[in-house]
This record gives C-alpha cells, sequence and structure tokens, in this order.
C-alpha cells in the first residue's frame, strides 16, 4: 500500500491511497481512492456541540488531557 497526504486548502487534506492486491503469483491488481479530511479546532467543534448536548467532554487518541498535539480527539456528550 502507498498513501501520500496532500494538503489542499487550510484545513483539508486528500489522502491519495494505492493497494496493490495480489491475485496470483507476479500478478497484482492496482486499487486506487481518493479520500478527503477536514480538520477543525476543538473551539469549533464545541461551539457546535453544545446547541444539542450538554456534558461535553474531549479526550485525546492516547486517552490523555487534550493538548494543541492532539493528533485525533474524540468527543462523549449527552443530548440535551
Amino acid at each position: 500500500m502507498i498513501t501520500k497526504v496532500y494538503k489542499k486548502r487550510q484545513n483539508i487534506y486528500e489522502w491519495d491511497l494505492r493497494i496493490f492486491e495480489h491475485i496470483k503469483n507476479n500478478d497484482y491488481k492496482l486499487h486506487q481512492l481518493s479520500l478527503y479530511e477536514r480538520s477543525y479546532s476543538l473551539y469549533f467543534i464545541k461551539k457546535m456541540l453544545v446547541k444539542h448536548y450538554k456534558s461535553i467532554k474531549a479526550i485525546d487518541l492516547n486517552k490523555t488531557k487534550v493538548t494543541s498535539n492532539s493528533e485525533r480527539i474524540y468527543f462523549t456528550a449527552i443530548k440535551k
């Protein structure tokens, strides 16, 4: 698998994925896929969530306190 990530615009990234499926012997089939990902600030996400949820909590990928270095943040909340 070959993965390349390109920054397209502010907070928008394109993931170019190329996957080689082994068919038999030295035969491979190439599958290509482009995915787009958008990132938002913690402030923006909380601002949107607070409209419909209460008790909003954020935790980072490593189950530690969220910091500016957190790569991925998970949210838990209770619907109002």
